[in-house]
Formats: structure tokens, C-alpha cells, sequence
């Protein structure tokens, strides 16, 4: 959970910079203003996991490294990709975020073991982010106005997507538990509860 909301805070501020670029592409209101509602409500998402992160921060969990590292990828995609690739991986990126919006919504006897507040908030963003993918969905296909050029796209997109995050959380949990000490980065039981909360039967990407 911890790795999620510092990769989905900073993933969210680039989501921000492509909502806002295919807002200033797009002519149709009604998509332009769909995609204003998802830029603000990102803007929110993006405000909470930071002071999230804030307190994971004073709680000594390494999280600056982490976000460093996260924000590298980000920089690289957007100085390597025109708007095509950048629009391609943020409807990516959006999709695999509401299959994990749509895994928590599943998680019925999970959710009932915590506080309500806390599963109130994970339901709400659930919504939230199956919401968002839709939002950037349409924008993406009024924007190519081309259904077999932008299913094209995303089929390439989504394994690229994908590839990325299954790279990218183990090093993330090697950066954590480097933190706890040589015994916590070698203990089986962390990468097997890991794999499981990724991978597994209910993973968040096993959808």
C-alpha cells in the first residue's frame, strides 16, 4: 500500500500535464469538460497521496528516494514520447489504475476488517479511478477520431503499462526494505506477502 500511494502521487501529476494537453487539443465541449472534471479531480488525488506520503515521510520510510526514483521514469517517458506516446500511456496507465480501483470495490471481507473512515475512503477513490479511466478514455478516442488506430494503441500501451509497474514495485520494495535492514530485504515472507498483494488471487493487478 505504502509503494502504491508514493508511485500514484507522482504518477498523478503527469496524468494532470496529459489531461491538460488533450483539453487544449480536443473541440468538443462535452469531452473537453469531461476531461476538466478529471484534471481536478487528479489535482485532489494527487494533493491527498502527497500529504500521505507526508506521513509515511515522518514515520522515517525512505520516501523522497522513492519518489526521486518514480519521478525519473515519468521525466524520461515525457522527453522521449511526443504527445501521441504521452496520451497512449496516460489512458494506459488510467486503465490498469481502475482495475486496481475496481480490485478494492471486490475486496468486500478485506474492507470489512477495517476502520470504516478507511474503507469509506478506499471505496470512494475505487470510484474515483474507475471514473478517471472512462473520463480519459473518451478524450483519448475523440482526440484520434480513428476506433482502429486508437485500439491499436492501446493494446501496445497497456503491456508497455504494465511492464513498467511490474518493474518498478519490486525496486521500489528493495529501496523499502533496504531501509528496515539486510534482514528485512532478504526475509522471504515480505516478497512472498508482496507478490501476493500484487499477483495474487486478489492482487491488485491480477485483473
Amino acid at each position: 500500500n505504502n509503494i502504491f500511494s508514493i508511485c500514484a502521487g507522482i504518477a498523478e501529476k503527469y496524468f494532470i500535464r496529459i489531461g491538460d494537453m488533450m483539453v487544449s487539443l480536443i473541440e468538443n465541449e462535452n469531452f473537453r469538460t469531461e476531461l476538466n472534471n478529471f484534471v481536478r479531480q487528479e489535482a485532489t488525488h494527487s494533493l491527498i497521496h502527497s500529504r500521505m506520503n507526508a506521513v509515511l515521510e515522518s514515520q522515517g520510510l525512505p520516501v523522497k528516494p522513492l519518489e526521486i526514483w518514480v519521478d525519473a521514469i515519468f521525466t524520461g517517458m515525457f522527453k522521449a514520447g511526443g504527445y501521441p506516446k504521452l496520451v497512449m500511456l496516460g489512458v494506459a496507465g488510467e486503465q490498469v489504475f481502475g482495475l486496481i480501483g475496481e480490485g478494492f470495490l471486490k475486496q468486500h471481507k478485506t474492507l470489512a476488517k477495517f476502520d470504516p473512515r478507511v474503507a469509506e475512503i478506499l471505496l470512494w477513490h475505487g470510484y474515483e479511478e474507475l471514473e478517471h479511466s472512462a473520463a480519459i478514455f473518451d478524450g483519448y478516442m475523440a482526440l484520434l477520431n480513428d476506433p482502429q488506430r486508437a485500439h491499436s494503441w492501446r493494446l501496445r500501451s497497456i503491456p508497455y503499462m504494465l511492464f513498467l509497474m511490474m518493474i518498478g514495485f519490486p525496486v521500489l520494495m528493495i529501496i523499502l526494505l533496504r531501509h528496515e535492514g539486510k534482514r528485512e530485504l532478504f526475509r522471504l515472507k515480505n516478497w512472498r506477502d508482496f507478490f501476493s498483494y500484487v499477483l495474487g488471487k486478489n492482487g491488485i493487478l491480477s485483473g
